[in-house]
C-alpha cells in the first residue's frame, strides 16, 4: 500500500507485483481496501482472476458509507486504539490509504461520487469477460453462478449492518480506554518504583557493601 503510489520505474512495479504475490500466496480471493484500489496491479499478477464488484443504489451506499466515514475519520480514533493489539495500526493504515486513494482516484476522502469513480475505474482496467457485478440483496444464486459453484443450503449471511458497525465502534472505544488506563497505570507504577523504591534499594545495597 505504501509502495504503490511511488512505483514508477519498471523495477519498482515488478517489486510491487512480487510483494502482492507474496502477501496473497495461498489465498484464493481478497476483498475490500486496500486491494480494491490495486485492481490493475493485481490483474498483472493474476491475469486469469475474475473481479466481482459488489454494487448498490448510490444513495443508499452513500448513506451507509457516510455513517462509517463519520465514525472512523474522527481525529482521536488512531490515538485511542493505538495500544489495542492489531487494531493499533489503524492510524498508520489510514494515512497510507489516503495517499493510495489520492493516487488512484485523485481524492483522499470518500464522498458521494466515489462509488461511481471506482466503478468507472474497474470498467476501464478490467477486461469485460473478467468483470462481474453483484448485488448482495440478490443472495447466493447470482454469486454462485459467477463462481461456478453450487448454491449453499444455508441462509445468505447478513452482517456489518449499521447497528453492527456502531457496536464494533463502541467496543473499540471501550477497549482503547481500558488499554490506555493500563498503560498509564503501568507508567505511574514504573515512575513510583524508579523514584521511590529503587533509590532506597540502591542506598541500602551501598551501605551493606560499605560495611563489608
Amino acid at each position: 500500500m505504501k509502495l504503490a503510489p511511488q512505483a514508477t520505474t519498471f523495477g519498482e512495479k515488478k517489486y510491487l507485483e512480487y510483494l502482492l504475490a507474496s502477501v496473497l500466496d495461498g489465498y484464493v480471493a481478497t476483498v475490500d481496501a486496500p486491494a480494491l484500489c490495486l485492481t490493475p496491479e493485481l490483474m498483472q499478477v493474476y491475469p486469469d482472476a475474475i473481479v466481482i464488484a459488489t454494487t448498490r443504489d448510490p444513495e443508499s451506499w452513500w448513506k451507509s458509507m457516510n455513517y462509517m466515514h463519520t465514525l472512523l475519520s474522527t481525529w482521536y480514533i488512531p490515538y485511542l486504539v493505538m495500544w489495542i493489539p492489531k487494531v493499533g495500526m489503524y492510524g498508520r493504515w489510514r494515512e497510507h490509504f489516503k495517499k493510495l486513494a489520492r493516487w488512484r482516484y485523485g481524492e483522499q476522502r470518500i464522498n458521494e461520487g466515489t462509488l461511481k469513480r471506482h466503478e468507472d475505474h474497474l470498467r476501464a482496467v478490467v477486461p469485460k469477460d473478467k468483470l462481474f457485478w453483484f448485488h448482495v440483496s440478490e443472495g447466493w444464486e447470482p454469486l454462485c453462478q459467477i463462481l461456478g459453484v453450487p448454491v449453499p443450503d444455508v441462509p445468505f449471511p447478513h452482517n456489518n449492518s449499521r447497528e453492527d458497525a456502531g457496536n464494533t465502534f463502541r467496543e473499540a472505544v471501550a477497549a482503547g480506554i481500558i488499554c490506555w488506563a493500563v498503560v498509564l497505570l503501568g507508567a505511574a507504577f514504573a515512575s513510583w518504583f524508579i523514584w521511590t523504591v529503587l533509590p532506597t534499594g540502591v542506598s541500602r545495597a551501598a551501605e551493606i557493601l560499605a560495611r563489608q
